[in-house]
């Protein structure tokens, strides 16, 4: 087996993981964010394929019930 034939196989493996792990859906771009560790422990309760969906959630309400009682500056 040639080396090009062989990155083509490993490649389709890769796409076939991340498909199966994320469950194909195109994803836009994320942004890390500073919680506190007892929120990362919780957070980290929640199953990787939904963990990123439960976390922006979490922080659009969070924020926008801060801005709702502090004011949209």
């Amino acid at each position: 087996m040639r080396k090009r034939e062989l990155h083509a196989i490993r490649k389709r493996a890769a796409r076939a993981a991340l498909t199966e792990r994320w469950g194909g859906d195109k994803r836009t771009p994320s942004k890390q964010v500073r919680v506190d560790a007892d929120a990362a422990d919780l957070l980290a309760r929640v199953p990787d394929r939904d963990r990123r969906a439960v976390a922006s959630k979490g922080v659009c309400e969070a924020a926008a019930a801060y801005l709702a009682e502090n004011g949209d500056d």
